[in-house]
């Protein structure tokens, strides 16, 4: 398996390690995964939901299609209303991956659709064989999408016949936080006037809960500048991401004249030099008040390797 191919954010200063007190005690890390069989797909459909008001089959995947590596599934509205049929989340080979997929079927309906993983972060870090996709439905009213009509039960399908989850090669990575319960790893950072400022970050959540990422209180070099960045990594899974800069934000934080170059140059006039946030690390569900991780990151950017963020960072808000 290839490794990350850019060089690492290097990071001065003092690693936080541990739950420094912030953790819930009734909030345990996920014992060591087994190697039992599950579904697969080849001849055989798998059913993926089947209750009083939806059924989902999985007919197959077709890794050479056009679109990308693709599920084809088959969607049943047994309830006497309009079903929207979506995904919590899916992840392959244990990385969650970035899926758009929302299909409304008619009561009484079947619809055939399809699933598409391309995800152009899994090949560049080096995951294009998939053993193990994970896809966890959602199932809605859809006229009230707060109603969910599924078990909310992810399945996993071994379309290879084997089971080989993605083990980061993260010699080079700085580590910023880790404990019992989740990672977080700086892989890379870039800097210039049209992308603005971004850091590529590896998160691991080791626990059976959804959890929600979140930066607050940023500042470059001192200078208040929030990324406005959330993420939320499903139960056990990975997540590349980025915590991302963009010029509007630095524009309207008042930082621009600073980090981002003037005239011709795609040189900016002063390097950020220091990083720093309040790391947030809570439980996406809502029933445990206190945070996981709440902590002060603090540290110094190596000028002499940068490398440009992958995928690119798309100028939101």
């Amino acid at each position: 398996m290839k490794t990350n191919p850019f060089p690492a954010l290097c990071l001065v200063g003092a690693l936080l390690l541990g739950l420094s007190g912030c953790v819930s005690s009734d909030i345990q890390p996920l014992p060591s995964p087994s190697a039992a069989p599950a579904p697969s797909v080849g001849t055989n459909v798998v059913t993926a939901l089947d209750n009083e008001s939806c059924l989902i089959r999985i007919l197959g995947t077709d890794p050479q299609a056009e679109a990308g590596y693709t599920v084809n599934v088959e969607l049943t509205d047994r309830a006497k209303k309009p079903v929207r049929f979506g995904l919590r989340y899916a992840a392959v080979n244990g990385v969650q991956t970035d899926v758009s997929f929302s299909v409304e079927v008619s009561a009484g309906e079947t619809s055939n659709a399809a699933i598409i993983l391309k995800d152009d972060t899994l090949d560049h870090y080096g995951i294009t064989e998939f053993t193990d996709i994970e896809l966890s439905f959602l199932a809605t009213d859809a006229d009230d999408l707060s109603n969910e009509l599924d078990d909310d039960k992810p399945i996993h399908l071994y379309p290879l016949g084997k089971v080989e989850s993605y083990v980061r090669d993260g010699d080079a990575d700085r580590i910023i936080f880790e404990s019992p319960l989740v990672k977080v790893a700086l892989i890379s950072h870039y800097q210039d006037r049209k992308t603005g400022f971004a850091a590529n970050a590896h998160l691991t959540n080791k626990t059976d809960l959804p959890l929600n990422f979140t930066v607050d209180d940023a500042a470059l070099n001192s200078l208040p500048c929030d990324p406005n960045f959330f993420v939320t990594v499903a139960p056990g899974k990975q997540l590349f991401t980025t915590i991302y800069w963009s010029p509007t934000f630095m524009a309207e934080a008042g930082v621009d004249g600073w980090f981002l170059a003037k005239g011709d140059t795609d040189e900016p006039e002063e390097k950020i030099e220091e990083m720093s946030f309040r790391l947030r690390v809570y439980d996406s569900l809502g029933n445990r008040a206190e945070d996981i991780v709440n902590e002060e990151i603090v540290f110094d950017l190596n000028e002499e390797e940068e490398a440009t963020p992958s995928p690119a960072p798309t100028e939101s808000k």
